[in-house]
């Protein structure tokens, strides 16, 4: 088990890297908020410290878990997967069971299921 730096979402957020010879996995944390994150990697939500940082980090967690043939497991996804690089963008292909509600904290907690608002991060004007 290892924990690797992963900001934007927060300054020190962290992901898990779980690894048991050639299989492994990865617990994204916050770092993917939605399966949209795969569909449309540039989306940020209104929550993130940093967006160009959160999609730069969410960017390069996909690419190593491509490179790596690794497990995605996150709070937020419906199910843990594996993705898959597409033409300009990402697809999560769901493996096993749906992940039942009780494993989100906030319907755990009586919370509501509400997804993120989403944004489009631009890059700051050249001049910045």
């Amino acid at each position: 088990m290892r924990l690797l730096p992963a900001p934007g979402h927060t300054a020190g957020h962290l992901v898990v890297a779980l690894t048991s010879g050639k299989d492994g996995a990865l617990y994204l944390g916050d770092a993917v908020l939605d399966e949209a994150n795969f569909a449309h990697p540039g989306w940020v939500s209104e929550v993130e410290w940093n967006p160009g940082m959160a999609v730069a980090t969410r960017t390069a967690l996909i690419e190593k878990a491509i490179a790596e043939n690794r497990l995605l497991i996150a709070p937020h996804l419906a199910a843990r997967g594996y993705a898959e690089r597409a033409a300009d963008h990402y697809d999560l292909r769901h493996v096993g069971a749906p992940v039942p509600a009780a494993h989100n904290s906030r319907a755990a907690a009586g919370g509501s299921r509400r997804q993120p608002r989403i944004r489009v991060h631009r890059p700051p004007p050249a001049a910045w």
